[in-house]
């Protein structure tokens, strides 16, 4: 289920699976690498400004999207946060994040 997203274009990630995460610190730039059923989907987030990702999985190792809130505009930036099944929380400011179907 996804909540508040400015961009109507990307698809439900509700039950998406959390495959990777890659950070290019010097480019400032973020990867998020998702299996949607049979196909993968990425988001790209340029401008990296923050970002907040503990691994506690308090309800225990799933990788799944539960919710996804954003993009949206938060404090001059765009504010993504994916919530796994897991109980962790991703919480993602950017100048912008793209979806791409690589």
């Amino acid at each position: 289920m996804t909540d508040e997203r400015d961009d109507d274009a990307w698809p439900d990630l509700h039950d998406a699976m959390l495959s990777g995460l890659r950070v290019g610190w010097e480019r400032g730039d973020l990867v998020l690498d998702l299996r949607l059923q049979a196909s993968l989907v990425r988001i790209r987030a340029t401008g990296l400004r923050k970002l907040e990702a503990g691994r506690l999985q308090r309800w225990g190792p799933k990788a799944a999207i539960g919710q996804v809130l954003g993009p949206r505009d938060v404090a001059g930036a765009q504010e993504l946060v994916l919530e796994l099944r897991s109980g962790d929380r991703l919480r993602i400011q950017a100048a912008s994040f793209d979806l791409e179907r690589p």
